[in-house]
């Protein structure tokens, strides 16, 4: 799912390479949220940790 939700808040053109160490950023930051937020549903928490642009 991390890996998804990463691909769903990459830029539009961005290239289509992993990056693990953000990955592993975000997925902490998202635990965290989490954590402190658990009513929150996962793509609101997603949507404050990883940039809810979209």
């Amino acid at each position: 799912m991390l890996m998804w939700l990463d691909g769903y808040y990459a830029e539009d053109d961005a290239p289509p390479i992993v990056d693990f160490d953000k990955m592993a950023e975000n997925s902490k930051k998202l635990g965290e949220y989490c954590g402190k937020n658990p009513g929150h549903s996962v793509i609101t928490a997603a949507d404050k940790v990883m940039g809810g642009d979209k």
